[in-house]
């Protein structure tokens, strides 16, 4: 679970950041989905955003697709979609579904409907980065993603682990001021630069991307290393109108604690 955390906190750093409401849902069966909810249309002050991640390593490939709904009142949900091998879960089912409300910044709520229970995540309690990294930032260029106007920057990082190992990674980063924000997510976006900084290169590079420009709304992220790659790209940023039940506890659902 620990690496898990991890891993949303570099992809997503505002989802650790806040945390679900206390309110419940009506239905006390499930948790509110997107299935009823408006994405896309030219009216609602909610905005949704579609993620797509590729990995790929000596042993593995995978391809995951994560929805990122965001709510005018201050809630937040991610859903998060695997294939799975097995075919017990089926396609339309998020391997994860995070929930979160700016009233509590230090928290997220991993939901699990099979089990009917949630678990608080406390972005406190998720440790430093062991590595030690010297990292270098370098301005690419200007682009385009999905019309919006982006700003390219590559980080390349000199890690160490102590004695045992010492590598080096290149992050690839396209980020931009243009994409439409919630007020409160950018507030949090910008407020968890450092502390995700430090888990992908060294605490500089987070003003050094600053000064080149390379500001807002992350837009895509190519991460590779000797052994691994993984692209995660924004494919869809739509408006839309979500009922506050995505963005609640289901009634009933018991609190479990790590």
């Amino acid at each position: 679970m620990q690496k898990l955390k991890l891993f949303l906190l570099i992809l997503l750093p505002t989802v650790l950041l806040v945390s679900c409401s206390n309110g419940n849902a009506g239905d006390g069966t499930k948790s509110a989905s997107a299935d009823g909810a408006t994405a896309g249309a030219s009216t609602g002050s909610d905005m949704y955003y579609e993620y797509t991640s590729r990995s790929n390593g000596a042993t593995h490939q995978s391809t995951s697709t994560m929805k990122l709904y965001v709510s005018d009142g201050g809630g937040v949900r991610m859903e998060i979609f695997v294939a799975d091998p097995t075919g017990k879960r089926p396609a339309t089912t998020p391997m994860m579904v995070l929930i979160a409300d700016k009233s509590k910044p230090n928290q997220s709520i991993t939901i699990d409907d099979d089990a009917k229970a949630y678990t608080i995540n406390n972005i406190d309690s998720v440790g430093d980065n062991p590595e030690k990294a010297q990292s270098t930032a370098t301005k690419i260029g200007e682009e385009k993603l999905l019309d919006y106007n982006c700003v390219h920057a590559r980080v390349i990082s000199q890690k160490s682990l102590g004695s045992f190992a010492n590598f080096t990674d290149t992050i690839d980063l396209w980020k931009s001021a243009d994409v439409p924000l919630q007020p409160f997510f950018r507030q949090y976006m910008n407020r968890m630069e450092a502390k995700t900084g430090s888990f992908m290169y060294s605490p500089a590079i987070a003003e050094q991307l600053k000064q080149m420009g390379c500001v807002g709304f992350q837009m895509k992220m190519e991460m590779r290393s000797k052994d691994v790659s993984m692209t995660t790209e924004v494919t869809k940023v739509q408006k839309g109108d979500f009922p506050k039940s995505m963005f609640e506890i289901p009634a009933g659902y018991k609190e479990i604690k790590d």
